[in-house]
């Protein structure tokens, strides 16, 4: 393996030297003979104002300088011309790129001219057979061609294969259709026998084939390497082409592809070049052939280093729009999951798949100035999700009013939400300001708005088309800057359709409904609210109530609770008051809840059933408080880990279900104290 670093030829010998001695001399030190052979033709064509009576004169030296010079001007345009033999030794054969000095081409051309100048002399003059210059530079120029195409890098070739890749990149956007062009022409043109386009991830450190010839699907994804790691992922690293001669000879070949089977493979050469852009590199072209020599290696590199170069915008915008593009979107993805988990009012307890849905909704709307119609039956809380809507919305500091609809009879309601004049009515002694005109700037919580009487109904819409109203018994307008939260359990589809709801009333609120999940349909969130509700009440009556026993979880879990969350906060203040230990056991519960513990089964009678059932309720719950700990469980109990073991395996238990406080599946503490029994 060997970098593609250069060899600079060694300037020549004085012009004088050269012009002092024959051509043979001047060949002998190094000068190229082809160039020398050219300068001595361009002397040959100099008009005929050249003096021809002053042998070997300045002027005709100076006459010589200047043909040299146009020759070796013509010898630099030369591509990849024979390279310039090195006095006292030969290029390394390992290096495959060639760096000619342009010094070296100029003496060497200079040294080539004044040897035909001394050959034929100046006094010669105008007698002297001439060759046209053009002539002799287009022999070369086809010679050249010759050779570039049996090298397998036509230039009439490669560059109606730039053209295309050209057109599709810049016309079509086509970044694979290119690659397709490049990879086709490696093969047909240049003897590829496989050919990868790798692309490198900067900011995963992966280096992946992106697409290929003469490999499988298979063995493209074999084919992924880290930085540094095997040739492709050193051309990474150091942003320079590496050539291997003979694969078999070079420990840094990985084979990661599996593609190199056969033993004739280990005789192909190597080539991969990087993909720069600036000082980034976006990945390599790669390639394995045939060995024939050091110079066609030299060619073929050249040719995949252009290609390289037109590649790289192309393929920076290809990472951008699609691998850098899906890493962020995998990531947006999780950082959005883990904010809907996180976003969780401070008010509101519940991680049930119900209540992450509500808490993306409240993420949504809650910046918003939109009017939001809360949904679901008494007692779900949403007095309390409108509480967080506000606080979480865009005039936090603002004031928060609630007014329950159904709270006041139907003469003083439109007085209490708009206001009223002094003596618009009897009673009215003084001016008062209303609910709307105190919620401005804030939020308004309008509670059981199906309770509306129809003529506060009109009203109610204007405000929330204009956000204006006047007060009862004036006649001035009021504006006022709110957001309108409305909350019923009532069917108002139902009550419009019926007349009982204004219809336009309904549209105005219902612009983002948004539904209160029911108590029973959020699973274990009834025992992370049953434990809140605990550790509340226990805090106010002073009481050390640390634990709901698991029997007591079970009636909780079971229960259908048509009054949602007020229910089950009733129920454990009254849990809280009446339990005698720190735990709260199924006899405290209300009387609502408590039915056979045993559902739809015999309850085991005798000694053994009844302690096979209080071992199994102390086990669950030394588990359930530890959070599955098996052996802060143990301990807690005063038993070996061992005996922990034996008896979890007795009443069929395992730590899974306790971990993070879920709670047990229904009839599992039944279950488990059966299974103890029977065995």
């Amino acid at each position: 393996m060997t970098p593609h670093t250069g060899l600079l030829a060694p300037p020549n010998h004085s012009v004088n030297h050269g012009a002092n001695h024959g051509p043979e001399h001047v060949a002998h030190h190094g000068a190229d003979p082809e160039a020398g052979q050219r300068a001595s033709d361009l002397l040959g064509s100099q008009p005929s104002g050249l003096p021809t009576d002053q042998p070997d004169s300045r002027t005709g030296m100076r006459a010589a300088d200047e043909a040299c010079d146009q020759a070796a001007g013509q010898a630099n345009e030369q591509t990849d011309s024979q390279p310039l033999g090195m006095p006292g030794g030969r290029a390394d054969e390992r290096t495959h790129e060639r760096t000619v000095s342009p010094l070296g081409k100029r003496t060497g051309a200079r040294a080539g001219a004044r040897a035909a100048a001394s050959q034929g002399g100046s006094a010669a003059g105008p007698s002297c057979a001439r060759v046209s210059g053009v002539d002799a530079a287009r022999g070369l120029d086809a010679a050249s061609e010759m050779k570039e195409c049996h090298a397998g890098v036509c230039r009439g070739k490669i560059v109606p294969l730039l053209v295309e890749m050209g057109r599709l990149l810049s016309e079509q956007n086509d970044f694979g259709g290119a690659l397709e062009a490049l990879l086709g022409y490696m093969r047909a043109d240049m003897g590829m026998e496989r050919a990868m386009i790798s692309l490198h991830h900067r900011e995963s450190g992966r280096i992946f084939v992106h697409k290929s010839i003469g490999l499988s699907k298979e063995e493209e994804e074999r084919g992924v390497y880290a930085l540094g790691e095997g040739i492709t992922g050193k051309v990474v690293e150091t942003a320079r082409p590496i050539v291997v001669r003979r694969i078999g000879d070079e420990p840094a070949f990985l084979n990661r592809t599996k593609s190199l089977c056969q033993k004739t493979d280990l005789e192909l050469s190597f080539m991969c070049v990087p993909i720069l852009r600036g000082a980034k590199v976006l990945g390599t072209i790669s390639a394995e052939r045939r060995y024939e020599s050091a110079a066609l290696l030299d060619k073929h590199v050249d040719a995949l280093v252009v290609a390289a170069h037109m590649l790289a915008q192309a393929v920076e915008l290809h990472l951008v729009e699609n691998v850098d593009k899906t890493l962020w979107e995998e990531r947006t993805r999780v950082l959005v999951d883990k904010l809907k988990e996180r976003y969780r009012p401070s008010s509101i307890i519940g991680a049930s798949k119900p209540m992450l849905e509500l808490y993306d909704l409240l993420r949504k709307v809650s910046q918003t100035r939109t009017t939001l119609l809360l949904l679901g039956e008494s007692g779900v809380g949403k007095e309390m999700i409108a509480g967080a809507l506000h606080y979480g919305g865009p005039n936090p500091k603002g004031p928060l009013v609630k007014f329950n609809c159904a709270a006041l009879p139907e003469h003083l309601v439109e007085s209490e939400l708009f206001g009223h004049e002094k003596g618009s009515f009897t009673g009215a002694i003084q001016f008062r300001k209303g609910r709307f005109e105190e919620a401005d700037g804030g939020t308004i919580f309008l509670d059981e708005v199906g309770e509306l009487p129809l003529a506060v109904q009109a009203k109610l819409l204007r405000v929330l088309q204009e956000r204006q109203f006047e007060r009862v018994g004036g006649n001035r307008t009021l504006t006022v800057n709110i957001r309108v939260i409305a909350a019923t359990n009532r069917d108002l589809t139902e009550m419009a359709d019926r007349g009982a709801f204004r219809q336009d009333l309904l549209y105005r609120l219902n612009v983002f409904p948004i539904l209160v999940p029911a108590l029973r349909e959020r699973g274990n969130d009834i025992v992370s609210l049953a434990e809140h509700f605990m550790a509340q009440y226990a805090q106010e009556s002073e009481k050390r109530v640390t634990s709901i026993a698991p029997a007591a979880l079970d009636m909780l879990l079971n229960h259908a609770w048509p009054g949602n969350v007020r229910e089950l906060e009733n129920a454990i203040h009254r849990a809280v008051i009446l339990a005698e230990e720190e735990t709260i056991q199924a006899h405290d519960l209300p009387l609502s809840l408590q039915g056979p513990v045993f559902h739809g089964r015999q309850a085991p009678h005798g000694l053994e059933a009844r302690l096979a059932s209080i071992e199994y309720e102390m086990l669950v719950e030394a588990l359930r408080r530890h959070q599955g700990n098996t052996s802060q469980a143990a301990a807690a109990l005063r038993l070996s880990r061992r005996a922990m073991s034996l008896r979890m395996k007795r009443f069929n238990l395992t730590y899974r279900p306790f971990r993070k406080d879920e709670a047990l599946p229904p009839h599992e503490p039944t279950q488990g104290a059966e299974h103890a029994i029977h065995h």
